[in-house]
Protein backbone atom coordinates (compact mmCIF):
# COMPACT_ATOMS: atom_id res chain seq x y z
CA UNK A 1 0.00 0.00 0.00
CA UNK A 2 2.96 2.47 -1.05
CA UNK A 3 0.84 4.46 -3.52
CA UNK A 4 -2.15 6.70 -2.02
CA UNK A 5 -4.46 5.43 -4.59
CA UNK A 6 -3.24 2.50 -6.04
CA UNK A 7 -6.15 0.96 -8.86
CA UNK A 8 -7.13 -2.19 -9.43
CA UNK A 9 -7.95 -3.56 -12.93
CA UNK A 10 -11.05 -4.35 -14.13
CA UNK A 11 -10.37 -8.10 -14.08
CA UNK A 12 -9.03 -8.38 -10.59
CA UNK A 13 -10.57 -10.01 -7.58
CA UNK A 14 -8.44 -8.76 -4.64
CA UNK A 15 -7.42 -11.34 -1.93
CA UNK A 16 -6.28 -9.38 1.34
CA UNK A 17 -4.45 -11.14 4.05
CA UNK A 18 -6.11 -10.40 7.37
CA UNK A 19 -2.41 -9.54 8.99
CA UNK A 20 -2.06 -6.35 6.73
CA UNK A 21 -4.79 -4.82 8.94
CA UNK A 22 -2.50 -5.49 11.99
CA UNK A 23 0.90 -4.40 9.89
CA UNK A 24 -0.34 -1.32 9.66
CA UNK A 25 -1.61 -0.74 12.64
CA UNK A 26 1.93 -1.67 14.10
CA UNK A 27 4.23 0.87 11.63
CA UNK A 28 5.73 3.29 14.04
CA UNK A 29 4.85 5.81 10.81
CA UNK A 30 1.39 4.77 10.91
CA UNK A 31 -1.27 8.10 11.16
CA UNK A 32 -4.77 7.76 10.85
CA UNK A 33 -4.23 9.56 6.81
CA UNK A 34 -2.37 5.83 6.48
CA UNK A 35 -4.72 3.57 7.96
CA UNK A 36 -7.56 5.54 6.37
CA UNK A 37 -5.89 5.14 3.06
CA UNK A 38 -6.33 1.45 3.75
CA UNK A 39 -9.34 1.34 4.22
CA UNK A 40 -10.56 3.74 1.48
CA UNK A 41 -8.73 1.37 -0.75
CA UNK A 42 -10.86 -1.53 0.65
CA UNK A 43 -13.95 0.28 0.40
CA UNK A 44 -13.35 1.38 -3.01
CA UNK A 45 -13.05 -2.54 -4.25
CA UNK A 46 -15.17 -4.06 -1.23
CA UNK A 47 -17.07 -6.12 -4.11
CA UNK A 48 -14.10 -7.16 -5.41
CA UNK A 49 -12.73 -7.59 -1.87
CA UNK A 50 -11.80 -11.08 0.35
CA UNK A 51 -9.83 -11.65 3.48
CA UNK A 52 -7.33 -14.31 3.57
CA UNK A 53 -6.63 -16.44 6.03
CA UNK A 54 -3.16 -16.98 8.05
CA UNK A 55 -1.08 -19.65 8.49
CA UNK A 56 -2.15 -20.59 11.64
CA UNK A 57 -5.72 -21.13 9.80
CA UNK A 58 -4.21 -22.74 6.48
CA UNK A 59 -1.75 -25.32 8.30
CA UNK A 60 -4.23 -26.29 10.94
CA UNK A 61 -7.16 -27.41 8.55
CA UNK A 62 -7.06 -31.43 8.34
CA UNK A 63 -6.55 -32.04 4.44
CA UNK A 64 -5.08 -35.45 3.80
CA UNK A 65 -5.33 -35.72 0.48
CA UNK A 66 -3.88 -32.04 -1.08
CA UNK A 67 -6.25 -30.79 -3.94
CA UNK A 68 -6.43 -27.19 -5.79
CA UNK A 69 -8.47 -24.63 -3.19
CA UNK A 70 -11.36 -23.27 -3.16
CA UNK A 71 -11.53 -19.59 -2.85
CA UNK A 72 -13.48 -20.44 0.37
CA UNK A 73 -10.54 -23.00 1.72
CA UNK A 74 -8.90 -19.76 1.80
CA UNK A 75 -11.38 -16.73 3.34
CA UNK A 76 -12.45 -15.66 6.42
CA UNK A 77 -16.74 -16.32 6.33
CA UNK A 78 -17.60 -12.95 7.31
CA UNK A 79 -16.64 -10.72 4.16
CA UNK A 80 -20.37 -9.44 3.89
CA UNK A 81 -20.09 -8.23 7.36
CA UNK A 82 -16.98 -6.50 6.91
CA UNK A 83 -18.22 -5.09 3.38
CA UNK A 84 -21.12 -3.32 4.74
CA UNK A 85 -19.11 -1.84 7.85
CA UNK A 86 -16.79 -0.65 4.54
CA UNK A 87 -20.19 1.29 3.04
CA UNK A 88 -21.79 2.25 6.12
CA UNK A 89 -18.84 2.88 9.06
CA UNK A 90 -15.62 3.50 7.30
CA UNK A 91 -14.51 5.92 9.65
CA UNK A 92 -15.18 3.53 12.63
CA UNK A 93 -13.21 1.12 11.13
CA UNK A 94 -10.18 3.55 10.43
CA UNK A 95 -11.23 4.74 14.37
CA UNK A 96 -10.33 0.90 15.55
CA UNK A 97 -7.02 0.55 13.45
CA UNK A 98 -5.70 3.28 15.49
CA UNK A 99 -6.49 1.59 18.63
CA UNK A 100 -5.48 -2.13 17.61
CA UNK A 101 -2.24 -1.75 19.78
CA UNK A 102 -4.14 -1.74 22.79
CA UNK A 103 -6.49 -4.78 22.24
CA UNK A 104 -5.93 -8.21 23.46
CA UNK A 105 -5.81 -9.97 20.03
CA UNK A 106 -3.09 -7.92 18.90
CA UNK A 107 -0.59 -9.65 21.09
CA UNK A 108 -0.78 -12.87 19.13
CA UNK A 109 0.10 -10.64 16.08
CA UNK A 110 3.21 -9.34 18.17
CA UNK A 111 3.72 -12.71 19.68
CA UNK A 112 4.35 -14.54 16.18
CA UNK A 113 6.60 -11.89 14.94
CA UNK A 114 9.03 -12.18 17.84
CA UNK A 115 8.42 -15.90 17.19
CA UNK A 116 9.66 -15.45 13.81
CA UNK A 117 12.63 -12.97 14.54
CA UNK A 118 13.37 -15.83 17.13
CA UNK A 119 13.28 -18.34 14.74
CA UNK A 120 15.74 -17.13 11.94
CA UNK A 121 17.70 -15.29 14.21
CA UNK A 122 18.31 -18.95 16.31
CA UNK A 123 18.89 -20.46 12.67
CA UNK A 124 22.02 -18.14 11.33
CA UNK A 125 24.65 -19.99 12.83
CA UNK A 126 23.18 -23.06 11.59
CA UNK A 127 22.72 -22.01 8.23
CA UNK A 128 25.93 -20.37 8.30
CA UNK A 129 27.22 -22.58 5.02
CA UNK A 130 24.46 -20.96 2.60
CA UNK A 131 26.21 -17.81 1.62
CA UNK A 132 24.88 -17.44 -2.16
CA UNK A 133 21.45 -17.00 -3.55
CA UNK A 134 22.52 -20.66 -5.66
CA UNK A 135 23.01 -22.29 -2.53
CA UNK A 136 20.12 -20.79 -0.80
CA UNK A 137 17.78 -21.79 -3.69
CA UNK A 138 18.98 -25.23 -3.43
CA UNK A 139 18.83 -26.01 0.09
CA UNK A 140 14.75 -24.84 0.14
CA UNK A 141 14.21 -26.85 -3.51
CA UNK A 142 15.53 -29.77 -2.19
CA UNK A 143 12.53 -32.20 -1.87
CA UNK A 144 14.54 -34.30 0.83
CA UNK A 145 14.96 -31.29 3.08
CA UNK A 146 11.44 -31.49 4.34
CA UNK A 147 11.06 -34.59 6.43
CA UNK A 148 8.17 -36.77 8.26
CA UNK A 149 10.08 -35.85 11.55
CA UNK A 150 10.69 -32.27 11.31
CA UNK A 151 6.99 -31.50 9.98
CA UNK A 152 6.10 -33.49 13.14
CA UNK A 153 7.80 -31.84 15.61
CA UNK A 154 6.55 -28.56 14.44
CA UNK A 155 3.36 -29.73 15.33
CA UNK A 156 2.42 -30.68 11.57
CA UNK A 157 0.15 -33.72 10.54
CA UNK A 158 1.48 -37.20 10.24
CA UNK A 159 1.95 -37.39 6.55
CA UNK A 160 4.20 -40.17 4.58
CA UNK A 161 7.57 -39.73 3.18
CA UNK A 162 6.12 -39.18 -0.39
CA UNK A 163 4.13 -36.53 0.67
CA UNK A 164 6.78 -34.68 2.67
CA UNK A 165 9.44 -35.44 0.39
CA UNK A 166 8.41 -33.21 -2.74
CA UNK A 167 8.78 -30.28 -4.10
CA UNK A 168 6.60 -28.19 -4.81
CA UNK A 169 5.07 -28.95 -2.09
CA UNK A 170 1.63 -29.82 -2.12
CA UNK A 171 0.31 -28.97 1.79
CA UNK A 172 0.51 -26.02 3.56
CA UNK A 173 2.21 -27.11 6.39
CA UNK A 174 5.25 -28.27 4.45
CA UNK A 175 4.74 -25.21 2.47
CA UNK A 176 4.40 -22.97 5.05
CA UNK A 177 7.88 -24.86 6.59
CA UNK A 178 9.63 -24.29 3.56
CA UNK A 179 8.47 -20.74 3.39
CA UNK A 180 10.54 -20.34 6.68
CA UNK A 181 13.41 -22.09 5.76
CA UNK A 182 13.85 -19.63 2.60
CA UNK A 183 14.07 -16.65 5.33
CA UNK A 184 16.17 -18.03 7.80
CA UNK A 185 19.15 -18.66 4.83
CA UNK A 186 18.13 -15.40 3.65
CA UNK A 187 18.74 -14.80 7.02
CA UNK A 188 22.10 -16.25 7.27
CA UNK A 189 23.44 -14.12 4.60
CA UNK A 190 23.62 -11.03 6.31
CA UNK A 191 25.53 -9.32 9.15
CA UNK A 192 23.94 -9.49 12.20
CA UNK A 193 22.73 -6.06 13.20
CA UNK A 194 23.02 -4.77 9.69
CA UNK A 195 21.21 -2.35 8.05
CA UNK A 196 19.45 -5.16 5.79
CA UNK A 197 19.41 -7.57 8.61
CA UNK A 198 16.99 -5.09 10.73
CA UNK A 199 15.07 -4.40 7.49
CA UNK A 200 13.67 -7.72 7.86
CA UNK A 201 11.78 -6.79 10.59
CA UNK A 202 8.53 -7.26 8.24
CA UNK A 203 9.54 -10.45 6.89
CA UNK A 204 7.04 -12.37 8.97
CA UNK A 205 3.90 -10.54 7.38
CA UNK A 206 5.67 -11.19 4.03
CA UNK A 207 5.74 -14.83 4.88
CA UNK A 208 2.38 -15.08 5.59
CA UNK A 209 1.31 -13.32 2.24
CA UNK A 210 3.20 -16.08 0.24
CA UNK A 211 2.01 -18.58 1.53
CA UNK A 212 -1.48 -17.68 1.01
CA UNK A 213 -0.51 -16.08 -2.33
CA UNK A 214 1.04 -19.41 -3.00
CA UNK A 215 -2.32 -21.30 -3.54
CA UNK A 216 -3.45 -18.49 -6.34
CA UNK A 217 -0.70 -18.68 -8.21
CA UNK A 218 -0.68 -14.89 -8.49
CA UNK A 219 0.77 -11.91 -5.92
CA UNK A 220 1.27 -7.98 -6.31
CA UNK A 221 4.05 -6.88 -4.72
CA UNK A 222 6.85 -4.58 -5.21
CA UNK A 223 9.14 -6.23 -2.13
CA UNK A 224 12.28 -7.62 -3.91
CA UNK A 225 12.74 -10.35 -1.31
CA UNK A 226 9.21 -10.91 -1.15
CA UNK A 227 9.43 -11.59 -5.06
CA UNK A 228 12.21 -13.48 -4.84
CA UNK A 229 10.88 -16.22 -2.41
CA UNK A 230 8.14 -16.51 -4.73
CA UNK A 231 10.26 -17.82 -8.02
CA UNK A 232 12.03 -19.82 -5.12
CA UNK A 233 8.91 -21.46 -3.34
CA UNK A 234 6.35 -21.55 -5.87
CA UNK A 235 7.72 -22.00 -9.40
CA UNK A 236 5.72 -20.24 -11.90
CA UNK A 237 3.81 -17.74 -9.54
CA UNK A 238 3.00 -14.70 -11.70
CA UNK A 239 3.91 -11.40 -10.01
CA UNK A 240 2.77 -8.42 -9.94
CA UNK A 241 3.48 -4.46 -9.14
CA UNK A 242 2.11 -1.36 -9.41
CA UNK A 243 4.28 1.70 -11.26
CA UNK A 244 4.95 5.12 -9.32
CA UNK A 245 1.39 6.35 -9.62
CA UNK A 246 -0.26 3.53 -8.82
CA UNK A 247 -2.07 3.38 -11.58
CA UNK A 248 -0.77 0.47 -14.13
CA UNK A 249 -0.05 -3.44 -13.30
CA UNK A 250 2.95 -4.71 -14.76
CA UNK A 251 3.80 -8.29 -14.59
CA UNK A 252 7.67 -8.83 -13.44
Amino acid sequence: MGHAHPELPAHWNLLLHGIAFSEVADKSESTEARRRQLIEFCSRYKERLWIGLGSWELCGRPMRKPRRPRLSDLIYPRIARFRSELAQRPQELVERLGIAKSQPIFDDYRRSIDAFQGLTHAFRTRCAGAKTDEQVLKIVQDPEIITEQIVLANGGPRLSRAQCRRFPDRFAFTRWLRILLFYCLVRSQLLEGSKKDLGLHNASEDAEYLLLASFTGHIATADKLLQRAARVIVPGIRIYEWDHQGKQVRRC
